[in-house]
């Protein structure tokens, strides 16, 4: 599952675009309140690849669920 939304939209679609048809891979947009909960509860790991985030929300959120988070920057 890959929640959230680029930020550049004209940029990104071309490369997501082929993976939209894996029967293993959903691109979920956006996901608020019950849907993101229900995810991290089904979710062993949490993988963040923003390059922009100092400390995401996305971290806070996975720990608070006793799960692994995997970055794609390392401090």
């Amino acid at each position: 599952y890959v929640a959230g939304d680029v930020n550049f939209h004209d940029l990104m679609e071309p490369k997501i675009e082929p993976y939209r048809r894996l029967d293993n891979l959903h691109f979920l947009g956006n996901t608020l309140e019950q849907q993101k909960y229900d995810l991290f509860r089904k979710s062993w790991a949490i993988i963040n690849t923003s390059l922009h985030e100092g400390l995401p929300t996305s971290f806070l959120e996975s720990f608070s669920f006793g799960k692994m988070v995997i970055s794609c920057l390392s401090t």
